[in-house]
């Protein structure tokens, strides 16, 4: 089972970068933090910090449709026929199929 957390980038002596820990994630920037994904910790043998947000499909729906309607944010969801930004509807379509694909497969 995989869980979706946020979490911030760390400083190290080669500057900003994810954490070591950090295997699939830079996703869904929202100006601050980023979105992982992380084995459970039943199927993992290393330590993720206990301070990390996890976050529901439906936390995760909400971010996007935010950084979505953000004016300071560049990490939108667009269409890749038109380039356009997603609408809510299709943005609440477009995280149940990456759910599906990155959580549940």
């Amino acid at each position: 089972m995989k869980k979706i957390y946020e979490y911030k980038q760390h400083l190290s002596k080669n500057g900003l970068g994810n954490p070591e820990w950090i295997v699939d994630g830079g996703y869904f920037w929202d100006g601050v933090t980023y979105v992982a994904i992380i084995p459970d910790e039943t199927e993992r043998k290393y330590y993720i910090p206990d301070t990390l947000i996890e976050l529901s499909k439906q936390d995760l729906i909400d971010r996007v449709i935010a950084i979505q309607h953000s004016d300071d944010v560049t990490d939108r969801q667009c269409s890749i026929e038109t380039s356009l930004p997603l609408t809510d509807d299709e943005l609440v379509d477009f995280i149940d199929s990456w759910w599906q694909e990155k959580v549940d497969s």
